[in-house]
């Protein structure tokens, strides 16, 4: 599967780092459900899909994704609170079940 993405990557012009490890991304997206409600979602989610494929960004770390934030233009402390305190999981949830249905 990954020559298969890489070549369609390649097509494209996206560029693709290789990663060894499979990530949890619920963070990152609590942290864009964070940008949504500050109205920096279009800017974040562009942000984190860079930080994964390009740089190899470890999105489940949270000084990460506060580094990425802070690049976009959002507060660091009221990020890292929102994506640590878990006030995003009913949506994340939710919003699993209804791509799974």
């Amino acid at each position: 599967m990954r020559g298969r993405l890489q070549s369609v990557a390649d097509e494209v012009g996206l560029k693709m780092e290789s990663r060894d490890v499979i990530i949890n991304s619920r963070r990152a997206l609590a942290a864009a459900e964070f940008a949504r409600e500050h109205g920096r979602f279009e800017a974040m989610h562009h942000a984190l899909f860079k930080a994964h494929w390009e740089l190899s960004g470890r999105l489940e770390n949270v000084d990460d994704l506060v580094a990425i934030g802070v690049g976009v233009g959002l507060d660091p402390e009221a990020l890292r609170r929102a994506i640590e305190d878990g006030r995003y999981e009913a949506v994340i949830d939710e919003t699993r079940m209804e791509a799974e249905s």
